[in-house]
């Protein structure tokens, strides 16, 4: 009889186990890849972006790439489809919440999901933050969000219109946005201590 418990472990004779790190007070002085609850986007819209962002910064030896994992179980350890499994840092965080202090000032936030657990992945991120100027990179295709889409999906439902993409999927942490490395919105009123550069991107330009 093949249980579904013998189907996880045969699962997970195949792929490697990712480790958990308890030191959740981390300070990355590196370039830094956020990993957020890839085990969780069931239809797999942003799967290729993903792995295509873990496997630039995986070449890249200055940064530093950090896995965020709601499960750590086998069935967790399962579903989770990076590609790679031996990040820096593997985290527990249930709904995106973390304690990481980013003393460099330069952080890419994948996985989604996007308004919901990657919100408070960044939010911790801009609090945590030593810098008082923060710049927070979004590649389209490797965010996903409602709809079984990802953001990029939403960028070309919107036809490439700045304005109605932003109004879409609301976005309200910032002193600057940039589509593909446009000055798209400003606003100065947001805070005082920091400079938060919100820097969306549809193409893999900046690799």
């Amino acid at each position: 009889i093949i249980t579904y418990d013998k189907l996880l472990i045969e699962g997970l004779v195949r792929i490697k186990p990712i480790r958990q790190d308890t030191n959740r007070n981390l300070e990355i002085k590196n370039d830094l890849l956020i990993v957020v609850h890839t085990n969780s986007d069931l239809f797999g819209s942003a799967k290729n972006g993903i792995n295509e962002e873990i496997k630039y910064f995986s070449k890249k030896p200055s940064s530093k790439i950090i896995f965020l994992m709601s499960d750590f179980s086998q069935r967790g350890q399962l579903f989770w489809y990076t590609k790679l499994r031996k990040p820096d840092f593997a985290l527990f965080s249930k709904g995106g919440e973390h304690t990481i202090c980013l003393k460099s000032s330069n952080v890419t936030i994948v996985g989604g999901y996007w308004g919901a657990c990657h919100e408070q992945t960044v939010n911790g991120i801009i609090n945590n933050s030593k810098n008082k100027k923060l710049i927070i990179n979004f590649p389209m295709d490797a965010i996903f969000t409602s709809g079984r889409l990802n953001l990029k999906d939403y960028w070309e439902l919107c036809s490439k219109d700045s304005e109605k993409f932003i109004n879409w999927i609301g976005v309200g942490t910032y002193n600057e946005i940039y589509i593909d490395n446009k000055l798209v919105e400003k606003q100065n009123t947001y805070r005082k201590d920091k400079v938060i550069i919100l820097k969306f991107w549809s193409k893999t330009i900046r690799h």
